[in-house]
């Protein structure tokens, strides 16, 4: 039931977010993969990383986890571990940690 709710509200942010920023998010992605290769990272690095290039925020942050599960697909990144995170308005929640494979 959990997962099945996060699928959804993933989609949602998704769908919200739009088809060219969710393009746009995915190449920022494989951008700052390019600057930290082989570095753990989290999500929320790699949107940190894109808003200071330029990429505008999407309308909400779990927009997010439709580019990373994106970029697992692709095999872009992988899932290493779990890590709290930073954002405060996340409350330390557990997040994904991945890497560069």
């Amino acid at each position: 039931m959990t997962k099945d709710l996060t699928d959804e509200g993933i989609k949602r942010a998704i769908d919200h977010a739009g088809k060219p920023w969710a393009n746009k998010a995915l190449n920022y992605l494989d951008n700052f993969l390019k600057f930290n290769y082989g570095t753990p990272f989290m999500i929320e690095d790699v949107s940190e990383w894109s808003y200071g290039q330029g990429l505008t925020k999407p309308p909400h942050e779990r927009a997010w986890g439709a580019i990373a599960r994106a970029a697992i697909k692709k095999g872009f990144i992988k899932r290493v571990g779990i890590g709290q995170v930073k954002r405060p308005k996340a409350h330390k929640a557990n997040a994904s940690v991945y890497v560069k494979p």
